[in-house]
């Protein structure tokens, strides 16, 4: 198959797994037959990695950005981006973004860490006094 990013490692993207969906470049393909799903996948510019959860991707495309996999929704966090490689960690209801772009030329980044937290997870679940 002929590899279509070119641009600053994009021939060097990680592909993610998601039950039995091999999500790869712009492609998903059945992991049990290897019949092709879709041709849709968020556009991801550079170097930065795919990362998923269940039901959501997460990739760079100049800034952090989310694929609903049930909605087919797509939001893109303006200003915010990872690092290079793996750079969003879906991990325990949460998304975590450590800073890793320091020296990278990209304009408009903000370099900061973040940890993105749904709006119906108890902020209280997090406290060291309630894991003690």
């Amino acid at each position: 198959m002929k590899q279509e990013k070119n641009h600053h490692s994009g021939h060097l993207q990680h592909p993610v797994v998601i039950g039995d969906t091999f999500y790869s470049d712009q492609r998903a393909f059945s992991l049990r037959d290897g019949k092709l799903l879709r041709t849709d996948l968020p556009e991801r510019r550079g170097c930065g990695t795919m990362s998923a959860a269940l039901k959501s991707i997460f990739y760079r495309h100049y800034y952090h950005g989310q694929w609903d996999l049930e909605s087919n929704k797509r939001v893109q966090f303006e200003g915010l981006r990872s690092g290079c490689w793996l750079g969003m960690i879906p991990a325990g209801g949460v998304l975590l973004a450590p800073e890793a772009s320091a020296g990278c030329s990209c304009a408009n980044a903000i370099q900061t860490s973040i940890g993105y937290v749904p709006k119906h997870l108890d902020p209280s679940a997090f406290s060291l006094k309630n894991s003690l």
